[in-house]
């Protein structure tokens, strides 16, 4: 018995490149609240912007420290997110800033969200919306602000 071939080649299934994603940012996150941290990094990773988070002022401004931002959020209690925006200010890269707050509500612990702390944030699609349109527009403010500044004369 003859078998032949016709046609046959080597053939190998190669996996599709892997997508490279391009951050659109770099954001400082400073929430205390973990249902918020949670779910804010989530929204503005799928947003494309590259997210770190810190859970205190300390933790915030040492990330400030070692890391370059084009934005610090602050949600954290007492005067710590008015410190921890402050400090963002003095930075030589001069990130923009701002303060916000969020509304996480008690859903018991162990609830079936998930999450063991029993904290979920409700957020709506027009309150995606208007956070991505409020971040947007404050890192245009900052790039204007830096191309002012590199435009100046020199005198």
């Amino acid at each position: 018995m003859q078998v032949h071939s016709i046609g046959v080649s080597s053939w190998r299934q190669t996996a599709p490149p892997t997508a490279v994603r391009r951050e659109v940012g770099r954001i400082l996150l400073a929430d205390a609240a973990a249902a918020s941290r949670r779910t804010l990094k989530s929204i503005l990773e799928t947003a494309g912007y590259g997210v770190d988070t810190a859970t205190s002022a300390a933790e915030a401004t040492a990330l400030l420290d070692r890391h370059e931002y084009e934005l610090v959020l602050a949600d954290l209690p007492g005067d710590e997110a008015a410190a921890v925006l402050e400090y963002s200010r003095n930075q030589f890269y001069e990130p923009a800033t701002s303060q916000l707050t969020s509304q996480v509500s008690r859903m018991g612990c162990g609830g079936d969200d998930g999450h063991a702390d029993g904290d979920t944030v409700h957020v709506s699609v027009e309150e995606v919306s208007n956070l991505l349109a409020g971040i947007a527009e404050l890192l245009g403010q900052r790039a204007d602000r830096r191309i002012g500044l590199s435009m100046r004369p020199i005198v």
